[in-house]
């Protein structure tokens, strides 16, 4: 090979640091997660409650051994063999790469995505509109507040919120959203509550509000499986929430504003539970606050709704490990027997990164 093809690494210590420091640590993270995931453990409501024997499937739990045997593997080729180029580390004899190409790729020529940029850092196009995905989720996911506690949601009509049950099912009519950022407080309502989980393998609250938005979340076009996809979840995790201010419910705002967090994983595994509905077993963080939450693609698009955690101990909710959410196959067959017809992608995701001029605008 040619300089030029083959660029030299590097003698600085700090920036070889810098370029082989995060896939070394991701690549020991997932050696532990591996061995902790096939230790018996608990599964908690992200919000509140538990929900037992979810993780009661062999062949989940071989599935879930086999995506992070092939992670590890991926992130060992990528020491072995990466280079370092203008838009990050890649692997071309195998396709493999830690961000998504700067445009769109044509068919059949896109780069399998190892690992996700900062939310900041996707381009999501959406109505002929360009932004980044923090800034299109931003718009679309609130905070919900009720005198039992919090939650998350997201709009998926003007006047229409979506989140778990089990966020809203003992507020009665006090409940309340607030968009990320602000601390004004817009009331809400329940129109539509599903089953409880152990019923129904649904848990979804459809709310009303008397403030409207036409920025909608989009329900993805998808190809099953959906096994080592990189995802996004987006909401409020009450574990640092609850160390950044308080409510006033009598003067109708938020002492200080609460900002919408962002965490990146991958699909680690799904599990059906019969019909449409299903789990989604993925690695992106999640903690009290997050329940009821988007879980989306590099491009925005919904795959499903943050629900549950698994924890190593019923005494130690804050421990967060497995994320798991309900699928959003699941999500539109019960929005259908509410006569709502939710925003569908009509494209496959192809992820794209922010041009470099975007993003040094936005310093």
């Amino acid at each position: 090979m040619t300089e030029e093809q083959n660029p030299p690494v590097p003698n600085d210590p700090k920036i070889t640091w810098f370029i082989w420091g995060p896939p070394i640590i991701l690549a020991l993270v997932l050696s532990i997660f591996l061995i902790y995931i096939l230790i018996p453990g608990n599964l908690l409501y992200a919000q509140k409650g538990t929900a037992d024997n979810l993780l009661n499937s062999p062949k989940v739990v071989a599935e879930l051994e086999k995506n992070l045997i092939v992670r590890r593997t991926q992130l060992e080729n990528i020491l072995k063999n990466g280079q370092c180029t203008e838009n990050g580390l890649v692997v071309p004899e195998d396709g493999l790469a830690f961000l998504p190409p700067v445009t769109t790729p044509n068919a059949g020529e896109e780069n399998q995505i190892l690992s996700l940029p900062p939310s900041e850092n996707l381009k999501v196009f959406d109505d002929g509109l360009e932004q980044s995905l923090s800034e299109y989720l931003m718009e679309r996911v609130v905070l919900i507040l009720t005198p039992e506690g919090f939650g998350t949601g997201f709009f998926i009509e003007k006047n229409t919120v979506l989140t778990n049950r089990h966020v809203v099912e003992e507020a009665g009519e006090l409940v309340w959203i607030v968009f990320p950022e602000q601390k004004e407080l817009h009331k809400a309502w329940v129109n539509k509550l599903s089953g409880q989980f152990e019923e129904t393998q649904e848990d979804y609250a459809v709310l009303g509000t008397s403030i409207g938005s036409d920025k909608i979340v989009s329900f993805a076009k998808t190809k099953p499986p959906m096994s080592l996809t990189p995802v996004v979840s987006a909401g409020f995790p009450g574990d640092v929430l609850k160390m950044m201010g308080t409510v006033d419910f009598s003067g109708g705002a938020l002492v200080d504003p609460f900002p919408l967090f962002f965490t990146n994983g991958t699909v680690n595994a799904e599990q059906n539970l019969g019909g449409a509905n299903g789990l989604i077993y993925h690695s992106a963080d999640i903690s009290k606050g997050n329940s009821g939450g988007p879980l989306v693609n590099a491009c925005g698009q919904l795959l499903g709704v943050n629900t549950f955690i698994k924890t190593a101990n019923p005494d130690q909710e804050e421990y967060r490990n497995l994320s798991l959410a309900l699928n959003a196959s699941g999500v539109l067959e019960f929005l259908s027997k509410s006569n709502i017809k939710p925003k569908i992608s009509e494209e496959f995701c192809s992820p794209a990164s922010m041009p470099k001029s975007a993003e040094s605008n936005g310093e």
